[in-house]
């Protein structure tokens, strides 16, 4: 590799760099600025109280929970109570 072409070179690694670096700080400045805050509730107004019924689904299974009587029960377990200190990991 002569000299002409290491500048060549160099100069395309500062610029993708000075872009790479541009983009992040702009991604940085708008996630500063929509007033997100690491362990803040990701819907403040939203009251857990008001739900009902919550179907919860991944690739494989899924689970039905409905809050009867103030207790949250598995609706295919012909309303067992949930034990949510007891999941699977």
């Amino acid at each position: 590799m002569n000299r002409r072409q290491f500048l060549w070179l160099m100069l395309a690694v500062l610029l993708l760099g000075g872009a790479g670096l541009a983009l992040f700080w702009q991604d940085l400045t708008a996630y500063r600025d929509s007033g997100a805050k690491i362990g803040a509730r990701l819907l403040p107004e939203f009251k857990i109280s008001d739900v009902a019924k919550m179907r919860l689904q991944d690739a494989t299974q899924e689970v039905t929970l409905v809050a009867k009587d103030r207790v949250w029960r598995v609706e295919q377990r012909g309303g067992y109570p949930a034990d949510f200190a007891e999941s699977a990991g």
